[in-house]
């Protein structure tokens, strides 16, 4: 049943369309009538066979099998392509195993949205919120089952969490707007990870409580955590469950026999329930004795063996308790281990953690002696809240009862690779084994380091807390890092934003737990937003080769996107306005020209006024190959006003280049009069004057106001911008000898005019802002400037250094910046103010930013290390760059934090930078004020003695501004100490 009736015999879209018509007819069990068939041909015997040419529409033959049919496409050299198709069996939609009745509305539901590109997201989830604005009948577990099981995950996502309408067209709406929020999360998945690595911590992670919430409300996880305290319970004489739930007849957590043992079944369980999600390890790491578990979780050892290793172990080392302790230093492992060399076996490495976190541990008196000695040097150390000594000589006493205690395990090879941080040979998981586990230092910053080195790697640390989330971003820049639960946060709600997390960066994830319960179903839900851009040749001229009097524009209006994309095409050959600017001896587009494409693109819009265009840097024409400039208009705000970007490009797509922002609203037609003319008391200028540019007839002074009376080229096929070039040319018009051009046009509106001749005032407001009003010879005004800004032009300017080349297509940035980009730079400072504190509330699980006081400080708000590195992830996103892990602690506030993102900013848009003078003023500023205690002096003195010893060493270059402006994850721990308390990232010890 070939397509060459309906659409050609040489068309290349016949095989395809052959195709399409065939899965088409199968599927409504009908033959469709052959077009253009009104007399078969006579070549053909068609009496013998069964084969006959279907004249009219019929009923598909009803036969003992499925339907098939043949396609056959004849291209333009013969027969290409053939294929069979069958019709697919009757397959009932896919629902959920376990449903509930369809009243359960109050259960949070992931809804995962995903798009192309950042636009396409937002585009996507602008047209569901729309869609179920309408449909107040859609629960959201139907919405959410229909995207999971309906959509591709596409690189660019973002899952809203919701249990009611509101909250899910709120997500949405924050998505749409890219408006941080609670209850969203969002990332770019580059691909599936190659790797997905369980991190399991050691002591450390617990807090009292832990897990309870997520134990009643996720039965997956309630059933492993069951397992795991059967396998416990003929190994000790208390309940899991009482503890976790601080019974008052159960056991304190802080015994080392008894939270070693909870928080393994903690982690199993937690590890269980990622597995219930679809997510699965491809490794498995763990910290000292986290690595119990992660054998475990790897197959190296039965429940029941992993809870008599974890038990039995736990209750020797309260054996020890008393006769030793652990001090966290921070500072490398070589440095460290230099430090302790004086004391001999009194002290020992008990784990390097990261380039900046090392772990001692030994006898209690040479403990206080290296903590003074660290003290006195400006080095940050503290005690960890524990009085044994692992990981050093003093576990030797416990070895022998150790083995005979783990003898009678039955370890296996491991099912998923297990990366220990005890050994770097073959690993037996025997009794000897985990002795090992317990008296060699721990690995850990090692083990990370060679997983970090593959591509594509997300760890996801599995715990009731993140303890080595902060190691671990500092040890792998560039993999993703997610945990599972929070201090105080441990219901479902969290365990679902750490799925969704994994989701966002690209790990497979299967939401039927979530949805089981729910009593989904399959609805129908808005298709994905297509550009539709048409990619047909043009057949219009070349504006270089056939004047008009309209300019070479196209307006294309993305079907469902709600934007407008102007593009156009001109060359420094191309005559009148389009070339008419010159500056440092180079062609540029006039600016008149692009806000005259701005306001004819706006029109499409309803947009009829451009709010503020700012003009960043020229359109340079090129003499080689025309220029391409991309004008868009984006979705409305609230106020109706539109944002708009300018890029252009010379070379190809990864050569653009921004060059102007602004934006556009609903306006008016122009509005003003001239009530004489010539004006009186004005001062005629010169004939000399009069030369200033081509087309000025006559022009006045009066004070600073100028009028001039301007003609139009008649032979310009840009005239159309011939109000705007003469407004401009006019506000030129006041006697000053330096060069400038219009950095910014601001409230232009106009109407159509073919007046051939214009008047035009400019009205001074200052040095540098002018006021622009053109009439036509009758008196009615087309085109009024409430402000035009001028500036001055560099003697040194070079036309063709523009902004950076952006990575995408003109309009896809950073959220932050792209909002910004519609703004003016004195309107920046309350943007970002206002953005960070959205950014805040959601970290925060606020619903409404302004719950965010912008001078309360971070520590106050309820922002601790963790919520630190979160907040620091979504500024880096929102604004494009990398930004420091130390910022939240550098600028105690948001107000401070907003200023600095604002300054950073700024110098990106300047095309900017720190230079190593202006961080060192900084850092004069900031050191006005001596730190309050000698420990805080002495740590400054100690880094600015040691920067400028590594300045010093390399007398070859200069120095790095970067140096100066970031820092790693250990002094943003050093800061967190002296504002929120002694933080724990070592697996030993309270986590404050």
């Amino acid at each position: 049943m070939p397509g060459l009736s309906n659409v050609g015999h040489t068309q290349a879209a016949a095989g395809v369309a052959g195709v399409v018509k065939v899965l088409l007819a199968m599927g409504e069990g009908v033959v469709p009538k052959s077009l253009h068939a009104d007399r078969v041909t006579e070549e053909v015997d068609w009496s013998s066979g069964g084969v006959v040419v279907a004249g009219e529409r019929c009923a598909w033959p009803e036969v003992d099998r499925p339907r098939r049919a043949g396609v056959s496409s004849f291209g333009i050299s013969g027969t290409n392509a053939h294929v069979v198709l069958e019709q697919a069996p009757d397959q009932p939609d896919a629902q959920p195993p376990e449903v509930q009745p369809p009243d359960a509305t109050d259960l949070l539901v992931p809804c995962p949205v995903s798009g192309r590109s950042a636009g396409a997201l937002r585009a996507q989830a602008a047209r569901l919120r729309d869609f179920l604005a309408e449909r107040p009948e859609l629960r959201p577990a139907d919405v959410a089952w229909s995207l999971w099981r309906g959509r591709a995950d596409l690189e660019h996502r973002a899952v809203v969490l919701a249990d009611d309408r509101a909250r899910l067209l709120r997500g949405l709406t924050a998505v749409a707007e890219d408006a941080p929020t609670s209850g969203v999360v969002g990332g770019v998945a580059h691909g599936e990870p190659d790797h997905v690595v369980f991190v399991f911590p050691g002591q450390g992670a617990q807090w009292p409580g832990m897990a309870t919430r997520l134990l009643d409300s996720s039965p997956d996880f309630a059933a492993r955590f069951a397992e795991c305290a059967e396998a416990l319970a003929p190994h000790v004489d208390w309940s899991p469950h009482d503890v976790l739930r601080g019974e008052p007849d159960a056991p304190p957590l802080d015994r080392v026999d008894v939270v070693q043992p909870l928080l393994w079944a903690v982690m199993v369980a937690l590890a269980g329930l990622w597995r219930a999600y679809g997510v699965v390890p491809t490794a498995v790491v763990g910290h000292s004795q986290g690595e119990i578990a992660a054998a475990c979780v790897a197959g190296a050892l039965s429940l029941h063996d992993g809870a008599l290793v974890v038990s039995r172990r736990a209750a020797l080392l309260a054996a020890l308790s008393g006769r030793g302790g652990m001090v966290s230093v921070a500072s490398g492992r070589e440095d460290v281990e230099a430090r302790i060399r004086p004391w001999g076996d009194l002290l020992s490495i008990a784990a390097d953690n990261g380039p900046n976190a090392t772990v001692v541990s030994g006898n209690p008196d040479a403990l206080d002696e290296l903590l003074a000695g660290c003290v006195a040097d400006g080095f940050r150390a503290r005690r960890l809240p524990v009085d044994y000594a692992s990981h050093s000589s003093h576990v030797e006493d416990v070895r022998e009862p150790l083995l005979t205690a783990l003898a009678g395990i039955s370890p296996r090879p491991p099912a998923i690779p297990f990366h220990s941080t005890a050994s770097t040979g073959a690993v037996g998981f025997d009794a000897g084994y985990w002795y090992d586990n317990l008296r060699l230092p721990v690995e850990f910053h090692r083990v990370a380091r060679a997983l970090a080195d593959r591509r594509r790697v997300v760890f996801v640390e599995v715990g009731p807390h993140p303890v080595l989330t902060g190691c671990l971003a500092e040890i792998a820049e560039d993999a993703a890092v997610v945990s599972t639960l929070h201090r105080d946060d441990d219901d479902r709600s969290r365990f679902l934003s750490s799925v969704a997390e994994a989701h966002a960066n690209g790990v497979p994830v299967d939401w039927t737990p979530a949805l089981g319960r729910a009593g989904a179903r399959r609805v129908d839900l808005p298709t994905y937003p297509f550009r539709r851009r048409a990619h047909w040749l043009s057949a219009e001229p070349s504006p270089t080769t056939a004047p008009t009097r309209r300019a070479p524009v196209d307006i294309v209006e993305p079907v469902g996107s709600d934007t407008v994309v102007l593009s156009a095409r001109c060359g420094s050959e191309s005559s009148g306005l389009l070339a008419g600017h010159v500056i440092g001896g180079v062609a540029v587009l006039s600016g008149p020209v692009l806000v005259r494409w701005l306001l004819d693109a706006g029109r499409r819009v309803g947009c009829d006024r451009v709010e503020e265009l700012v003009m960043e840097a020229p359109v340079v024409l090129s003499e080689a190959a025309e220029v391409e400039v991309q004008v868009l208009i984006g979705r409305p705000g609230a106020d109706g006003r539109r944002p708009v970007v300018v890029h252009y490009q010379t070379g190809g797509p990864a050569e653009w280049r921004r060059v102007a922002h602004g934006g556009v609203r609903p306006g008016g037609p122009p509005a003003g009069t001239v009530d004489e003319w010539p004006p009186t008391g004005a001062v005629a200028l010169s004939a000399d004057d009069l030369r200033a540019f081509p087309g000025l007839r006559a022009a006045w002074r009066r004070g600073t106001d100028v009028f001039a009376e301007v003609a139009a080229d008649p032979a310009d096929p840009t005239s159309d911008a011939f109000p705007l070039d003469a407004a401009a040319r006019t506000a030129l018009l006041d006697g000053a000898d330096e060069p400038r051009q219009v950095f910014l046009w601001s409230g232009v509106t106009a109407r159509p005019t073919t007046a051939a001749t214009l008047r035009v005032v400019a009205s001074r407001h200052s040095a540098d802002v002018v006021s622009l009003l053109a009439v036509d010879g009758a008196g009615t005004p087309v085109l009024s400037v409430e402000g035009l800004v001028l500036r001055q032009v560099p003697e040194d300017f070079a036309p063709d250094r523009g902004s950076a080349p952006v990575d995408s297509a003109p309009g896809e940035e950073a959220p932050l910046a792209r909002a910004l980009a519609a703004l003016p730079p004195a309107r920046w400072p309350a943007a970002v103010e206002q953005a960070l504190r959205a950014h805040v509330a959601a970290v925060l699980g606020h619903d409404d930013a302004t719950d965010v006081d912008p001078e309360r400080p971070f520590r106050n708000l309820g922002v601790d290390s963790t919520a630190a590195v979160q907040l620091r992830n979504r500024l880096s996103a929102a604004t494009g760059m990398t930004l420091p892990v130390v910022l939240v602690f550098s600028h105690p506030t948001p107000r401070e934090l907003a200023r600095h993102v604002t300054d950073l900013l700024t110098r990106s848009a300047t095309g900017g930078g720190a230079t190593a003078l202006d961080e060192l003023d900084r850092l004069e500023r900031a050191l006005a004020d001596p730190p309050s205690t000698g420990a805080d002096r002495a740590e400054v003195v100690r880094r600015l003695r040691a920067l400028l010893r590594t300045w010093q060493s390399d007398t070859g270059s200069e120095p790095d501004a970067a140096a100066f402006a970031d820092a790693d994850a250990e002094q943003m721990f050093d800061l967190i100490d002296r504002e929120l308390g002694p933080v724990d990232v070592t697996g030993w010890g309270e986590r404050s």
